[in-house]
């Protein structure tokens, strides 16, 4: 009988964004997010993705374009955000989005990263 071996880990980006946080604040909520991930034995954690400020839609959320650019050269097969206005500020264009990812493989995770979790 031959051993089995682990699968590998899916490569895994981590996505924040907390909008009238101090930078602080969305570093504390990668930091968490990053553990869960890591606590998951099927995931594999190559990159994290945080926009914060007020001003982060002004700004044009850069990171976010960033994550969405490594999204599609295939660096990452699954996503982990901290809750829902990571990935969009309205429901339509977060299901255009989802829809993206799926096209691509890519299964996206919602999670909730509370403040005082």
């Amino acid at each position: 009988m031959g051993t089995k071996t682990q699968p590998k880990p899916q490569k895994t980006a981590a996505v924040t964004y907390a909008i009238h946080e101090s930078e602080d604040a969305c570093k504390m909520q990668t930091v968490k997010l990053k553990g869960r991930i890591t606590e998951d034995n099927a995931l594999e954690c190559v990159g994290s993705y945080e926009d914060s400020g007020s001003n982060v839609w002004e700004l044009g959320r850069p990171k976010f374009h960033h994550m969405m650019t490594d999204a599609m050269s295939d660096k990452f097969k699954v996503i982990v955000v901290t809750n829902a206005t990571s990935i969009s500020r309205n429901t339509d264009q977060m299901r255009s989005f989802v829809q993206l990812f799926k096209d691509k493989s890519i299964s996206v995770i919602f999670t909730e990263i509370g403040r005082r979790d």
